[in-house]
């Protein structure tokens, strides 16, 4: 089959990528594939298999990405009784697409990106899925910190939690001035 583009991200994809990915991976024959509708950055595809139903995400927008989603995945996966997509299966060569991608469980259960399907359920349910949530992803850490692709693991901050935050927005503040039209930053209070 020729190439079809999933999203405009991901760009255009054919059969055999899917089937050397799946191969790859040890996920059976490849049998389909389709596009996710909604998500953030298009980097999904749905993949179907000979063994089951998966999630292809590529074109990560940092290197690490990927193994820090799969990460927190396992950290889910081991801590709480929520359904995650594991295991999460990462190939960080770029020889089939061009870029590294991760192939996960397709989770069965509504899109909330879909409007359609969010409108559909009550104000109880939809406190009930806020709720399971807030319970599930309450993962703790013996500190604070931030996830370090080299050693794979949550790193501890320098600095307290405050000083961190703090930090980041300024640095957010800044990158976001550099990004106006006219590349100027805004000046301070200070000058």
């Amino acid at each position: 089959m020729a190439a079809r583009e999933y999203s405009r991200r991901l760009g255009s994809i054919d059969d055999g990528q899917f089937r050397s990915a799946l191969e790859r991976l040890g996920l059976g024959e490849f049998v389909r594939a389709g596009p996710v509708a909604g998500g953030l950055f298009g980097q999904n595809v749905f993949v179907t298999s000979t063994t089951g139903e998966y999630v292809l995400r590529g074109t990560p927008h940092y290197d690490w990405q990927l193994p820090a989603e799969r990460f927190f995945a396992r950290l889910l996966h081991e801590r709480t009784q929520a359904p995650v997509p594991w295991p999460y299966l990462l190939d960080p060569g770029d020889d089939i697409f061009g870029w590294s991608y991760a192939v996960m469980p397709r989770i069965p259960g509504l899109q909330l990106s879909d409007r359609a399907a969010a409108e559909r359920l009550t104000r109880d349910e939809r406190f009930g899925i806020a709720r399971s949530m807030g319970e599930n992803l309450a993962l703790s850490w013996p500190r604070p910190g931030h996830y370090d692709l080299a050693t794979d693991t949550i790193v501890p901050l320098e600095e307290s939690w405050t000083e961190w935050v703090a930090a980041e927005a300024r640095r957010s503040l800044w990158r976001s001035l550099d990004a106006t039209p006219t590349g100027r930053r805004m000046p301070t209070q200070a000058g």
